[in-house]
């Protein structure tokens, strides 16, 4: 196969072709101007060189999501070109990053992935701020100061995942970030940082990555107005339980594998979605705990039924109060890399459609494009390939089967039950209308079979 991607090769792709976009590593002006008119997502991972002309007929791409992670140069003139793309732009093999250039690219309007980076200038960080939407950056190691002071003005989601260690002085700069945040590359947080991050308002905090967390900063971080990601802790003393207890958002501590009683009392005090999947195992008394928590609840395995059995162990009156399960998930395979490695969260809708999507941390929040006239909405991408997956995707675990199947066979029988009902009731009424007698009931009997046959249609 040749590696140039031709018009020919563009066109067999807009009817609906067998074509690998990615496959191809150069491209002609005239495959550009072609492929722009494509409504849907192009991949275009594979382009190692891109022509000033070729970026301008895809700057007016009109599909929601350009992948171009294969570049790593652009001349000043093609990122003024891609600027004008209307949708998610990612350019992750870009390794460094000229001023030019990143003042063209803040005029982007839509996500803009940039991980490739591993050091941002202070110059270039003033100028992505202005991007209007969500900011990729996991590439980059270390933060400046004036670049955390600059970034923080982003109106957007912004990924700092690759980042392994956070001053005072750059906690206190991203605290005044308006959206999601993700630090999830950070071991360790000293407590001042904790607390400079706590004031972060309008968006998610991501802090997945710690595996310890001190009291003080438990404490701190439970005043944080909006989602929290806590994934990497193993332990958490009853102190901290208490502390991120009276957390008001949603609260993800996944990677407990055991809790105390005293520190599950503690947590059952939140109130909100609490996620603590990562539980092998629970105590009686813990379960019982858990089980008065008064919001979404995720478990998974025993954890999940011995609350479950806890639950039904309370009063009438407390049961209807206490947790609410989300069932244990299985998993989503990729139809084109066969992956069963997937990622969900929450991304921004536009009028024409979805916008930029970007995995923010296996916590499921996204970045993505920051408009008046956004909404948000939920999809699930293969981790290796990009390819949005649906419900056709999806392989359930057993128990998940299981319970499906014992609620399609309760609810079948719950429809035949109202069918048979209908039906007599229809028996009884044309039997009445026609005067009664036996050729009435025959005719009653016949419009039932037919109220029972359309009730069966319905069902499907």
């Amino acid at each position: 196969m040749s590696e140039i991607l031709t018009l020919e090769i563009a066109q067999k792709f807009l009817k609906g072709g067998r074509v690998r976009l990615e496959d191809y590593t150069s491209m002609d002006d005239a495959a550009a101007q072609a492929l722009a008119q494509h409504k849907g997502r192009l991949y275009l991972r594979g382009l190692t060189s891109l022509s000033d002309a070729a970026a301008q007929a895809l700057g007016e791409h009109k599909g929601d999501y350009l992948w171009l992670d294969g570049l790593t140069s652009l001349s000043d003139a093609a990122a003024q070109a891609l600027a004008q793309h209307k949708g998610g732009l990612d350019l992750n093999g870009l390794t460094s990053l000229s001023e030019a250039v990143a003042q063209a690219l803040a005029q982007h309007e839509g996500g803009l992935g940039l991980s490739g980076l591993t050091s941002l200038s202070e110059a270039a960080a003033q100028a992505l701020a202005q991007l209007k939407g969500g900011l990729n950056l996991h590439g980059l190691t270390s933060l400046s100061e004036a670049a955390a002071q600059a970034l923080a003005q982003l109106k957007g989601g912004l990924n700092l995942h690759g980042l392994t260690s956070l001053s005072d002085a750059a906690a206190q700069a991203l605290a005044q970030h308006k959206g999601n945040l993700i630090l999830r590359g950070l071991t360790s947080l000293s407590d001042a940082a904790a607390k400079a991050l706590a004031k972060h308002k309008k968006g998610d905090l991501d802090l997945g990555g710690l595996t310890s967390l001190s009291d003080a900063a438990a404490k701190a971080l439970a005043k944080h107005k909006g989602r929290l990601w806590l994934c990497g802790l193993t332990s958490l003393s009853e102190a901290a339980a208490q502390a991120v207890g009276k957390h008001k958002g949603a609260l993800v501590i996944s990677g407990l594998t055991s809790l105390s009683e005293a520190a599950a009392q503690a947590l059952a005090e939140h109130d909100g979605y609490l996620g603590l999947s990562g539980l092998k195992s629970l105590s009686d008394k813990a379960a019982q705990a858990l089980a008065k928590h008064k919001g979404i609840l995720y478990l998974n395995g025993k954890a999940e039924e011995a609350v479950e059995l806890a639950r039904k162990r309370l009063p009438q009156t407390a049961r209807s109060k206490g947790a609410q399960f989300m069932q244990s998930q299985g998993t989503y395979k990729c139809p084109k890399c066969g992956s069963a490695d997937s990622y969900e969260g929450t991304t921004l809708v536009s009028a024409g459609g979805i916008g930029m999507a970007r995995e923010i941390g296996d916590s499921g929040n996204f970045v993505g494009v920051s408009s008046s006239s956004t909404s948000e909405c939920t999809v699930r991408k293969c981790r290796s390939c990009g390819e949005i997956l649906g419900n056709k995707d999806y392989v359930p675990t057993a128990s998940e089967s299981a319970f499906r199947q014992r609620k399609k066979l309760r609810d079948h029988l719950i429809y035949q039950i109202v069918s048979w009902i209908a039906s007599l009731a229809v028996v009884w009424l044309f039997t009445m209308i026609a005067g009664g007698g036996i050729s009435g009931l025959l005719i009653g009997v016949v419009c039932g079979f037919f109220a029972y046959w359309l009730c069966m249609l319905l069902e499907g």
